[in-house]
């Protein structure tokens, strides 16, 4: 009975390395996938400008709606401010930046 049957073929050497280069390969494709989504997520240069200029205007018109003779509309440009920078930062967030 045992003479009917036929052994599982191996694989050669050749073999052996083709298969562990296309591993290699689908890991590094991984990776670069990886890196790209991480760099996606980074904020551009000009996205950077922009979310610290916004948050310097909420800086800069809350201590003018805070001073002791405070600017007119200094509350209202203040309110103004603060909307505008949180309405970016969930732009920014929706696009799948890390802030």
């Amino acid at each position: 009975m045992d003479d009917n049957i036929v052994g599982f073929p191996q694989h050669s050497d050749l073999d052996r390395q083709f298969l562990e280069l296309e591993q290699q390969q689908e890991l590094i494709r991984n990776q670069k996938v990886q890196i790209m989504e991480r760099e996606q997520s980074k904020l551009t240069p000009a996205q950077q400008s922009e979310l610290k200029f916004l948050k310097q205007q909420v800086d800069m018109w809350g201590d003018k709606a805070r001073a002791k003779d405070p600017m007119p509309n200094a509350a209202n440009n203040l309110f103004a401010a603060r909307e505008e920078l949180t309405r970016y930062v969930s732009d920014l967030r929706a696009w799948g930046k890390n802030i």
